[in-house]
């Protein structure tokens, strides 16, 4: 089948981008256009809006990131980057790997790497995200118990990490 690919979120009914976040298995609120919002208000981010349609002009994938940089000027391109949480949301007919080329292209030259930060298990959609030249790396999880109290906590911190959270 194929896709008309946006760029321009103005071009898109906020109700229906909203009705696909929420009614997607893995919607989150990071791809929301209230997120969109917040990203354009906020200093040193950009906003990346990705969204294909049908020919019937139905929203079939979404994709909201951000390019951040804490530099202004030349050393921007040097150092920004485009992060994207909870994202694509993808309706089971779109590849992962076009929409992601789609998606590249739109950031290239402006973000020096692109991250996709899960927060679902993506497993299944491992190969074709890979295929559009993304990288898995595990996630780094602590689980602490703090049942144990402060003070045990506190007593159980390396010397040279107390002295850095004093």
């Amino acid at each position: 089948m194929s896709y008309q690919y946006i760029y321009n979120p103005d071009i898109i009914s906020k109700d229906k981008w909203l009705e696909y976040v929420r009614s997607h298995p893995k919607g989150n609120i990071f791809q929301t256009p209230q997120m969109y919002e917040v990203y354009k208000k906020a200093n040193n981010y950009t906003p990346v809006f990705v969204c294909c349609v049908n020919g019937e002009n139905d929203i079939r994938g979404i994709l909201l990131s951000s390019i951040f940089s804490e530099k202004s000027g030349l050393a921007k391109k040097i150092v920004s980057r485009s992060i994207s949480v909870g994202a694509p949301l993808l309706s089971d007919e779109v590849h992962h790997s076009e929409f992601l080329k789609k998606y590249i292209n739109e950031v290239q030259g402006d973000a020096v790497y692109s991250r996709l930060v899960n927060l679902f298990d993506n497993r299944e959609d491992m190969k074709s995200i890979q295929d559009a030249g993304f990288k898995y790396n595990d996630h780094l999880n602590y689980i602490i118990n703090l049942a144990l109290g402060e003070s045990e906590l506190w007593s159980k911190l390396h010397n040279t990490r107390r002295r850095q959270i004093k």
